[in-house]
């Protein structure tokens, strides 16, 4: 089980990180505008570190749900961290679709919907992140999210 001060860290670290997503995109830009390597490598992020916190992988710390023969979800001892890293990921949508991950985030999103046992904190981000895919205010994302 993930000790409890290490998920609220993360967590925190998460919500920190997200609030100050559109400063870190720009200055993400302006970096590569001027050649210079990135500060604050996002992809790595998103790619190594994010998945593991939404738990969907069956990594640790996780107790496996079944949905069908193809699908499954390792649900999280941590709800909290599990939904805040849906959130997280949700401030990044135009990254995620970048790199070619948005995908994997959108079905990790579904699939935490549908499963039974999995805690009402996650199911909520994953609605939220779902929405923030399909904002109207996320026109450029919509284009292609996947």
């Amino acid at each position: 089980m993930v000790r409890v001060t290490r998920w609220k860290s993360l967590e925190a670290a998460l919500a920190c990180v997200g609030s100050v997503a559109d400063t870190l995109l720009e200055m993400r830009d302006e970096e590569s505008n001027e050649g210079v390597s990135e500060s604050f490598d996002l992809e790595h992020l998103f790619k190594e570190v994010v998945p593991k916190l939404l738990n969907t992988s069956g990594k640790h710390n996780t107790r496996l749900v079944v949905l069908t023969r193809s699908k499954r979800l390792y649900v999280s001892d941590s709800p909290f961290l599990q939904g805040r890293a849906f959130v997280f990921a949700s401030q990044y949508v135009l990254t995620l679709a970048e790199a070619g991950i948005s995908r994997q985030y959108l079905e990790a999103a579904v699939q935490a919907l549908e499963a039974g046992g999995v805690e009402s904190v996650v199911k909520i981000s994953a609605i939220k992140t779902i929405r923030k895919w399909v904002s109207p205010s996320n026109t450029a994302s919509r284009q292609a999210p996947c």
